[in-house]
């Protein structure tokens, strides 16, 4: 049975008592900076090294800093409860979106990702020029409940944006990528592609699918 480690203590303020960035935390811990901000959102830690190291780090002992669950236990409920804001099935309302389906492989290290376009002009070899659909959040919430889509909200922290934060490996999650978002902190996501007509999918029933490239920002503000 896999087990996970639940914090009995708020990290972030851990962190911030000893004076920690994120990144020096990471750093120590010889993790990264998403994993860090997923435990800190979540106060779950699934590597019992990484735990341990935690628990070197503020030196608290390892018993007084975590309890020790099982998948099965009701701590999976504060999981969710604690994503809720981050990860949902239902878009906000108020906001318009890009749609894109991506797949995490290779335990994280990679990605992929489509979205669905429409078509802006032909040139005469065959090549389309194709852009990214904005969607009304009415008009992707019945889809997404037919195929039971979960849809990830984009969000930044340190300057990072995490596209892929919760997403399992194999297994395609619609992201809802705010355009106000977009415009404010990923200005690199190209919303415009040039494609041949045979390069399209047709993926849950969305057609003309093109392959995107979703970008980290790492640049300061």
């Amino acid at each position: 049975m896999k087990k996970h480690w639940v914090l009995r203590q708020d990290l972030k303020k851990l962190r911030n008592n000893m004076k920690l960035s994120m990144a020096d935390l990471a750093e120590s811990c010889y993790s990264t900076n998403t994993t860090i901000f997923r435990i800190e959102k979540t106060g779950i830690v699934f590597d019992e090294l990484l735990a341990k190291k935690l628990s070197e780090t503020f030196c608290i002992p390892f018993e007084e800093l975590f309890e020790e669950k099982s998948h099965e236990d009701e701590s999976l409920n504060i999981w969710n409860e604690h994503l809720k804001d981050v990860y949902r099935k239902l878009p906000d309302m108020n906001r318009t979106y890009y749609l894109v389906f991506v797949i995490k492989y290779d335990g994280g290290k990679n990605y992929r990702a489509i979205s669905p376009t429409y078509w802006l002009s032909k040139s005469g070899d065959s090549f389309e020029r194709r852009k990214i659909i904005k969607y009304y959040p009415d008009s992707i919430s019945e889809h997404l409940a037919k195929f039971n889509i979960k849809c990830a909200v984009i969000h930044n922290e340190m300057d990072l944006i995490y596209f892929y934060y919760g997403l399992e490996d194999e297994n395609y999650t619609a992201i809802l990528i705010c355009t106000d978002t977009v415009k404010e902190f990923c200005l690199q996501l190209e919303t415009e592609y040039i494609v041949k007509q045979k390069d399209l999918l047709d993926f849950c029933g969305f057609k003309d699918c093109v392959s995107i490239q979703l970008r980290i920002s790492t640049s300061k503000k």
